[in-house]
């Protein structure tokens, strides 16, 4: 009852956010961001691929991929914001609340409901912001929820042992879909700040940078206990015969 009710009251925030004027002439939209976003998962996953099997390491993977993303995206945003401004505040608010609730909903659907709290509580908590006022900046830490329980490192390596975690579906496209609604926050309370001056045309940019040049070292620096042979043969198994813990 609980997990309905609480869907109940994110479905209500998703029609009020999405209520008002959502066009912006001459400024770029949400097309554009998920366009940035797309580009810069796809060099998230390419540097997965490029490194260690995040396995061996997952926290340190995920420190890494989550530099690595969070840098890629915020010079893809400079390098487009160069060609027009971008627009909008609620749109970026919509999906921040829409990607949990729709997980919860699932959940709901499937009979999870013990779960389904667990993104449907962010998006309530989204669909307030507007009404948060200085408190608003938070609300990418509670949109972060879901990607620190799903993805704690102790239970993705228990995951992939016990052969839950699907192998096609790299760590990247995880911390991507789960990491999204946290980026639309972000990118939601910067729209309701002043960006202009120093912070928004030099920091901003270095910061994402130095960001992803630190992503990169992370994980190109890790080291694989097993051979991609010995992983093939024992999994997980082969730390242990390795005598590692």
């Amino acid at each position: 009852m609980v997990g309905c009710a609480l869907g109940v009251l994110g479905s209500l925030a998703l029609v009020i956010a999405m209520r008002g004027p959502r066009i912006d002439h001459g400024r770029l939209g949400l097309l554009a961001a998920i366009a940035c976003f797309a580009v810069a998962t796809i060099a998230t996953v390419a540097v997965e691929h490029a490194s260690a099997r995040w396995i061996h390491a997952p926290l340190r993977a995920l420190i890494a991929e989550s530099l690595v993303l969070i840098g890629t995206l915020g010079l893809a945003v400079t390098l487009a914001g160069r060609f027009a401004p971008w627009g909008g505040q609620r749109r970026y608010l919509v999906v921040a609340i829409a990607i949990p609730l729709a997980i919860g909903a699932l959940l709901l659907v499937l009979g999870a409901a013990e779960l389904a709290w667990i993104w449907i509580l962010p998006a309530v908590v989204a669909g307030l912001g507007p009404r948060l006022g200085p408190a608003r900046v938070a609300l990418p830490l509670v949109l972060a929820l879901p990607l620190v329980l799903v993805l704690d490192p102790d239970q993705l390596r228990e995951a992939a042992w016990n052969g839950f975690l699907p192998p096609g579906i790299p760590l990247a496209g995880w911390l991507a879909v789960l990491g999204a609604p946290i980026v639309a926050g972000l990118a939601w309370v910067s729209r309701c700040r002043n960006q202009s001056g120093p912070l928004g045309t030099v920091v901003i940019p270095m910061g994402c940078l130095l960001a992803a040049l630190l992503g990169l070292g992370l994980a190109w620096t890790a080291a694989a206990p097993c051979t991609s042979v010995q992983f093939l043969e024992s999994g997980l198994a082969c730390e242990v015969r390795l005598g590692m813990h």
